[in-house]
């Protein structure tokens, strides 16, 4: 059976304190993502990446869904694309 992607998103968790971010994709609800994500950051889960982003208390936290958004880890580089009037277009390319 194929893989279902019905709710596929790229998320971004920002603390709007410091400015660090998280950027991730999940093929889950996004509520029940964020949920894991929180429940993660309350237990000190310092495994987790995104405990940094929750470090500072749920009051300084924005979630929110990267519309039209793709990333693709190629040679190990992440590259981040958006669609723009149908074409895609890079946004950012973390060289490792």
């Amino acid at each position: 059976m194929p893989a279902d992607y019905s709710n596929a998103v790229i998320y971004k968790i920002t603390n709007t304190k410091n400015g660090k971010w998280y950027l991730g994709s999940t093929g889950l609800n996004f509520n029940v993502r964020m949920s894991a994500h929180r429940a993660l950051s309350k237990r000190k889960m310092t495994t987790c990446k995104s405990y940094i982003v929750y470090a500072d208390g749920p009051e300084h936290v924005k979630e929110e869904v990267i519309e039209n958004t793709l990333l693709w880890l190629i040679d190990n580089n992440m590259i981040n694309a958006k669609k723009v009037d149908g074409e895609w277009e890079i946004l950012e390319l973390d060289e490792k």
